[in-house]
């Protein structure tokens, strides 16, 4: 009888995950700035995924946002 095969991860798809202190230091700013982004629910900034009690983002969904924002001030200097 051969045993069943467990799934495996394949490292190269993995996403990479940022603590706040990385978030914070992409955009240059406090504790305070990033909790009011969090709360500005118009500024549409991603949701951290909390585990353990810290705060992780998907650095493809603050690549995202930065460049929504970009397009946004490109866009607005435009008019």
């Amino acid at each position: 009888m051969t045993r069943a095969q467990s799934p495996t991860i394949d490292l190269s798809k993995a996403e990479e995950w940022l603590l706040s202190s990385q978030v914070k230091a992409i955009f240059k700013f406090s504790d305070m700035a990033l909790w009011r982004w969090l709360d500005d629910e118009e500024l549409g900034f991603p949701k951290p995924i909390k585990v353990m009690g810290r705060n992780y983002w998907r650095q493809c969904d603050i690549a995202a946002f930065q460049e929504r924002m970009i397009k946004e001030a490109m866009n607005s200097r435009k008019k």
